[in-house]
């Protein structure tokens, strides 16, 4: 599988624009809804739950880059039984994220967080500014409160001075996963899957439109789309792509 830089052109909006994803969460009696959306993705989780376990997940894949990804929530049947759990590390180790598509796994941990927090109502905005100067800019806020800004440079964080220095990719979630506590570690979980995920404003993915799926990406057996058999029969889904860059605003509506 090549990288996408061998294989798509460059967007020539890059360096001029913003990846933004929101995620909302909405709690009631025994059931949480969420709803995420982003430049790549739209996508809704419910989750229900008698007070100790999930007892359904439901997903629904509203738009994504892969063809298959629509019947990823069938993947989601992994968490019914699972005892709720507010630590997103919990789910790391009990829900293979390999076998799951990456964000419903994500969403799925944050619904069952939401489950036993006391909040009605959630609201993450993870921004993510294309980089400059050799540097990424990037932040989440929770209900409008800012959590975490980051400026990172290659695959590590340079500040804010106390993380410059922490790896991005690889050893990220274990550093994490000791470093930050509750809400805190949660965001800084999202803000770096936003991170990775903004890379995709670097190319032109309506060149990829049509295309097999296993030309380029993260790797096979990363996720659910991106597994054997599916990566081999998968193909880049057609007008899945959006710029929010100006219009934040827009986010949830699913157009």
């Amino acid at each position: 599988m090549r990288p996408p830089q061998e294989v798509l052109p460059p967007n020539p909006d890059y360096g001029r624009g913003v990846f933004r994803r929101r995620i909302a969460l909405h709690r009631s009696e025994q059931r949480v809804e969420v709803e995420l959306e982003d430049c790549s993705h739209a996508m809704r989780v419910c989750l229900t739950h008698n007070g100790e376990v999930i007892t359904t997940v439901q997903g629904d894949v509203l738009r994504a880059p892969v063809n298959t990804c629509p019947s990823a929530p069938q993947a989601l049947s992994e968490f019914v039984g699972k005892a709720l759990h507010s630590d997103p590390g919990f789910f790391v180790k009990q829900v293979d994220a390999r076998a799951q598509c990456t964000h419903l796994h994500d969403m799925t941990s944050l619904a069952a967080a939401q489950a036993l927090c006391g909040a009605a109502q959630t609201q993450l905005d993870i921004t993510v500014a294309d980089e400059r100067d050799g540097i990424i800019e990037a932040e989440i806020a929770v209900n409008g409160r800012l959590v975490h800004y980051w400026q990172v440079r290659g695959r590590h964080i340079e500040q804010p001075a106390a993380l410059q220095g922490r790896p991005l990719y690889k050893g990220f979630i274990a550093w994490v996963l000791t470093q930050f506590e509750g809400q805190a570690q949660v965001c800084a979980l999202a803000l770096q899957r936003g991170v990775m995920v903004a890379n995709a404003r670097r190319w032109d993915m309506r060149a990829a439109y049509g295309q097999p799926a296993d030309d380029f990406g993260p790797g096979k057996n990363v996720c659910y789309s991106y597994s054997e058999p599916r990566i081999h029969s998968a193909r880049r889904n057609e007008n899945s792509v959006r710029d929010f860059t100006h219009t934040p605003e827009e986010l949830l509506r699913f157009r």
